[in-house]
């Protein structure tokens, strides 16, 4: 029977582009990750469980406490709309003063991680009234390292491999793969694991522009930003845990940054051999996105869908009819993390009726 393309997705062919693995990875690791290593236990995270219990509703729950910014992105992969939150605040009641208040929340939005304060913001409507607020009004958390909380949702198979995988890591496991990506002027650096991607740093300098007589400004910003991309390189890899180190950016400028790793000496030869250079299109974060896509699966999805559109299946619905022929799934993180439990179960299914198959799930 000829194999067809299963799309597990309630939305419009134009949204297919944003499509990302998330079988079992929040961030995606495709194409060139996926070749660099095969380990599914890379995490620098500390975060602990302190407790784990059943309530009334069937609902699992655990006690959680960060430890670190590594933490809390962990927890930003996993929190999802619709999820209890109890913890411990304190709010401001009138200008002078302040008071100590225990609440939960249903969550309806988690807003941002933000990595250089330390803390993921959280809102939600308050599940029961007090006496320093009504019930349903919206209350937004801020939580942060060494705070303990709650949070209880009705966790499938999904959510609990989220949880071994992010949170049951030794704290001193390094992730195996750092990336930097680098434009004129503008790089960050980053660490890929199997389960999310972590921002470590930005860099910026202001580069003029080349101009006639002003070339001698223009290379010397250039070498103030090529020494701190280097200087952060320095700090923020260890060299005896990564496995690959990818230098990203057009030719010129990925082969400036590794010469001046080399005359630092802060790369050995051994070192040396960790090191890819790859083409991206600047410094921005989204290029790591162009060196994660695999194009040829969206270019052959294209020209089935132009030759023969019958072998292309969407929703759902349709999906599970054809789960034993797929030979590729496509699923979006965002059906995953706004969908009912129901739906996620059904999901799962399909994905391992296609698994068995030997089906591509991106």
């Amino acid at each position: 029977m000829t194999r067809a393309f299963a799309i597990s997705l309630a939305c419009s062919l134009s949204q297919l582009l944003q499509f990302q693995d998330t079988l079992n990875e929040p961030k995606p690791v495709r194409s060139l990750f996926q070749q660099l290593s095969n380990s599914s236990g890379f995490g620098v995270t500390s975060c602990s469980i302190m407790k784990q219990f059943d309530n009334e509703n069937g609902h699992r729950g655990v006690v959680l406490q960060c430890e670190n910014a590594d933490d809390l992105i962990c927890m930003f992969n996993v929190i999802r709309s619709g999820d209890i939150l109890k913890v411990e605040s304190r709010r401001r009641i009138a200008a002078s003063y302040l008071v100590h208040c225990e609440f939960a929340i249903r969550v309806t939005e988690v807003v941002s991680c933000d990595i250089e304060n330390v803390e993921l913001t959280i809102k939600g409507e308050a599940c029961e009234a007090s006496k320093m607020f009504r019930k349903g009004i919206i209350q937004t958390v801020n939580l942060k390292p060494n705070l303990k909380f709650i949070l209880e949702h009705p966790f499938d198979k999904l959510d609990q491999k989220r949880l071994d995988d992010q949170l049951a890591l030794p704290s001193h496991e390094h992730p195996e793969v750092a990336v930097l990506v680098a434009g004129a002027g503008h790089a960050n650096l980053c660490f890929v694991s199997s389960s999310y991607t972590l921002w470590k740093r930005t860099i910026r300098q202001e580069i003029p522009h080349k101009r006639k007589g002003f070339l001698a400004i223009h290379e010397f910003a250039m070498e103030r930003f090529v020494n701190k991309v280097v200087n952060e390189v320095r700090r923020s890899v260890q060299w005896k845990d990564v496995k690959h180190f990818v230098i990203a950016g057009n030719p010129w400028l990925r082969q400036r940054i590794l010469g001046a790793l080399r005359q630092g000496n802060i790369v050995d030869k051994e070192d040396l051999k960790k090191i890819i250079l790859v083409q991206a299109s600047g410094g921005h974060r989204r290029a790591l996105d162009e060196l994660m896509e695999d194009p040829t699966v969206m270019q052959k999805f294209n020209e089935v869908t132009n030759v023969k559109p019958h072998r292309a299946v969407y929703g759902l619905t349709h999906t599970v009819f054809v789960k034993d022929v797929a030979s590729t799934v496509l699923v979006s993180d965002a059906l995953l993390r706004r969908s009912s439990s129901k739906v996620r179960d059904d999901i799962l299914e399909i994905m391992r009726g296609s698994k068995k198959e030997e089906a591509r799930h991106m």
